[in-house]
């Protein structure tokens, strides 16, 4: 043993990292001709030089790697049971590593878990709470070596059923053909790696299997007795003999399992959000409802807190539209508190003939409890218990229900059922839930959290302008569709540079043109209408518009409760009231609906209403969205003043007036109208709450407004020398709409090109390049005056 100066005690900051990162990471760290060099594995821990030093380590001191028996102590809940009994000894192979923060230990989750279970098996009672952020350590001994294991008895903890165990064999060779040290008890993971999965053909949609060790055997014959060192080296020499498996939990994870990420990255560059929270399993913005979930989960599984007395079936409702990160959600809340991941999909379940589906829901209860504990995700629970014909099947129902209520087991098992909508879910299943949330599209801020998250889980770190640029363009993205978006950005930044060798880094046109492309097939999958590409140089004049637009869809960004739902652009025809709508669907990247009023209007009783609740029921789906009306005059007249024997356009309008007060609930849905006739527009339509501000868009009285329409109207058009726009503007009448001067544009031009063609000029040169004489000859034309 080491003299008592040896036995410092140091405090820790723990890292706790999938067991295959010690397995890669630190691969470049470590030296060969060290005797008994294993492949590292669960049992080794990683430290910075000078605590290494700090800790008393006296032997080898120029050695990468040392053995040593380390007593690991952790802080407990209750201080009662702080006792010697407590802390945890173990040979383990330490690892100096420059790459680690000082005061800060890397340990495999395999470790930390191993630990953990001694801890609870040592102690009089083990129900007590481990804080496992923090550790102290001390050397006790650096002069014991593990000896090589002859015979290793494996039993694998149940995680899924295999055919036949022969898959595991062809697992457990490739794991061994580099040596392993390995403790009697310990849970031990092994990764299929993607080599692995092509090779192992039942192993396609699994990353990792765990086994624990039952007992050791030494070449003496013997197993291990010391109670700091009950290991022993494991490698293709020794016997692997494979018993029954077992139930239990899996080592917790905290970190996601990327083969991007390095030790370098989680300790050296590790962004705030990595050090503040103690998992990264999930993107930050994602945080509330995780914590929302660990609640309402954490009382049927917890050590100290599990509820065992009481008649209380843990199934909970999750719902979020499609690509939100439900599945993410639960994956990493299994993995987070160490249990497994079963996914049975609703559409499979029920729909089947008469009885199969009550033989099916018998058959994954009566699996489940064989893979407890465990999380069992059903997604599309609304159609769970449906018949053929898409009817509430009764049977199914109480089947359900009856399993729910039987589900008894030594282990915990969790139900979470996620749906896209829980109107959709019959008021039966609700009834089973014990809580319900919603996981929401994401907003401009979670977005810019979710693309640097994707990036810093691919080893990649992108400029916060950049960030902030590519957020604000990705309204209405989930989290499938960024995910889907970082992955096209890799490919375009690598063609980019191996093209034209520019600077290795993420700009903003690696994302442009996925982000268009995925924004064009969402508006084709939702039935949005084509808007032309208008921009804010399009449009001429009107700034103070703009800018009240603007104005209104952003403040509607803010999570006040105040937001206003809409407004209502008025004024002559011609003035720039369509244009001006298309231009801030353009430009503002919210999904655009554009519905003229007629549209909506059915000869049959109930239709015309139908047809407005499917439109602002589309819209919620689509939201962020702008819906415009145009002619609004014709759908909302004033109720009472219609003259139809029916009735029909009082009720439009009071179903009109219903669906707007609701848009409060619904998101980021934007009203937009457009009228010649506010005077005719029902007065309940226009109060504050719905289109609570009316937008004047008149006709150009000042000759900067009209050079500034002008202006627009040429941009695209060739102009002769002898033009100049200033003069053109004098010759305009007092007051002029934008209409009637795009009617004096377009015969310009039309003159010039007349004229290319008769003069046959537009075979040799087809360029159309008006100049005065046309300007002037269109201004007769248009205006009819020189």
């Amino acid at each position: 043993m080491m003299g008592e100066e040896s036995n410092t005690q140091v405090k820790f900051s723990v890292i706790s990292v999938p067991t295959e990162y010690f397995l890669t990471a630190t691969g470049s760290a470590l030296i060969s001709n060290v005797p008994l060099q294993c492949n590292l594995g669960s049992n080794a821990l990683i430290l910075n030089e000078n605590n290494y030093a700090q800790l008393g380590f006296r032997h080898r001191v120029d050695s990468i790697v040392t053995w040593a028996v380390v007593s690991f102590d952790f802080n407990v809940s209750e201080q009662a049971c702080k006792n010697s009994t407590l802390v945890s000894k173990k040979l383990v192979q330490v690892v100096k590593d420059a790459r680690v923060l000082e005061d800060t230990i890397v340990i495999s989750e395999d470790l930390i878990f191993n630990l953990e279970n001694d801890i609870r098996l040592r102690s009089p009672n083990g129900v007590f709470e481990i804080d496992k952020s923090c550790v102290n350590v001390s050397v006790e001994d650096e002069n014991v070596r593990p000896i090589k294991a002859t015979k290793v008895v494996l039993s694998a903890l149940q995680s899924e059923v295999f055919q036949d165990n022969s898959c595991l064999d062809n697992l457990l060779t490739l794991y061994f053909s580099v040596p392993k040290y390995l403790c009697d008890g310990d849970v031990f993971s092994v990764h299929v790696d993607e080599h692995h999965k092509y090779d192992l053909a039942s192993f396609v949609n699994i990353d990792t299997v765990y086994f624990k060790v039952c007992e050791l055997t030494q070449e003496n014959g013997c197993r291990p007795s010391d109670s700091c060192c009950r290991g022993c080296i494991v490698d293709r020499s020794s016997t692997l003999y494979q018993v029954a498996n077992q139930q239990g939990f899996l080592p917790p994870r905290r970190i996601p399992l990327y083969s991007h990420l390095s030790i370098n990255s989680l300790c050296l560059e590790t962004p705030d959000f990595v050090r503040t929270r103690n998992q990264i399993l999930v993107p930050p913005s994602f945080g509330n409802a995780f914590n929302t979930l660990c609640y309402w989960i954490e009382p049927f599984i917890d050590h100290s807190k599990r509820i065992t007395d009481i008649e209380l079936s843990p199934i909970f409702l999750l719902s979020g539209q499609n690509g939100v990160g439900k599945s993410l959600l639960l994956k990493a809340l299994s993995q987070y508190y160490g249990m497994r991941y079963w996914r049975v999909d609703c559409v499979n379940v029920g729909g089947a003939a008469l009885g199969q589906s009550e033989v099916k829901l018998k058959a994954i209860f009566s699996q489940l409890e064989g893979l407890a504990p465990c999380l069992l995700h059903l997604p599309n629970i609304e159609n769970l218990c449906q018949d053929a014909d898409s009817k509430e099947d009764v049977r199914v129902f109480g089947c359900f229900k009856q399993q729910i209520r039987l589900l008894k087991s030594k282990w915990p098992v969790i139900v979470i059922a996620t749906t896209q909508n829980n109107k959709l879910v019959s008021s039966s299943i609700n009834q089973l839930f014990l809580e319900a949330t919603t996981l929401n599209v994401p907003n401009c801020e979670q977005r810019e959290d979710i693309i640097a998250y994707l990036f810093f889980c691919n080893g990649e770190r992108v400029d916060r302008e950049v960030l902030q640029t590519i957020a604000s363009q990705t309204s209405g993205f989930v989290f499938r569709d960024l995910q889907a978006l970082v992955a096209l950005a890799f490919k375009e930044k690598y063609k980019r540079v191996k093209e034209g060798n520019e600077e290795n880094i993420f700009i903003v046109s690696d994302f442009s043109k996925t982000i268009n492309l995925m924004h064009k097939s969402y508006s084709e999958s939702i039935g949005a209408p084509k808007v032309p590409s208008v921009s804010w140089k399009d449009v001429g004049g009107l700034e103070h518009l703009k800018k009240e637009i603007l104005r209104s869809l952003k403040s509607n960004m803010f999570n006040s409760g105040l937001k206003r739902s809409g407004l209502l652009l008025h004024g002559p025809p011609g003035t720039g009231k369509t244009l001006l709508a298309k231009a801030v669907a353009s430009q503002c990247s919210h999904n655009f609906l554009s519905v003229k009023g007629p549209e909506l209007l059915n000869m049959y009783v109930g239709q015309s209403e139908h047809n407005v609740r499917d439109l602002f029921a589309l819209a919620k789906v689509a939201s962020p969205c702008i819906v415009f009306f145009d002619e609004l005059d014709s759908l909302a007249p004033n109720r009472g003043r219609s003259g139809d024997s029916g009735g029909v356009m009082d009720r439009v309008v009071s179903q009109l007036l219903a669906e707007m007060d609701d848009l409060g609930e619904a998101g980021d849905v934007f009203i937009l109208g457009a009228t010649n006739r506010p005077d005719l527009i029902d007065p309940a339509l226009l109060r504050p709450g719905r289109l609570d501000k009316l937008l004047y868009v008149g006709p150009c009285e000042d000759r900067s407004s009209q050079l500034s329409v002008i202006s627009a109207l040429t941009r695209k058009l060739q102009l002769a020398v002898d033009v100049r726009l200033e003069e053109m503007v004098t010759l305009l009448p007092a007051s002029v709409t934008g209409a009637q001067v795009s009617a004096l544009c377009s015969a310009a031009w039309l003159s010039c090109a007349r004229q290319v063609i008769q003069n046959g000029e537009h075979k040799e040169n087809p360029k159309v390049t008006v100049n005065r004489s046309h300007f002037l000859a269109a201004l007769s034309s248009v205006f009819g005056e020189k």
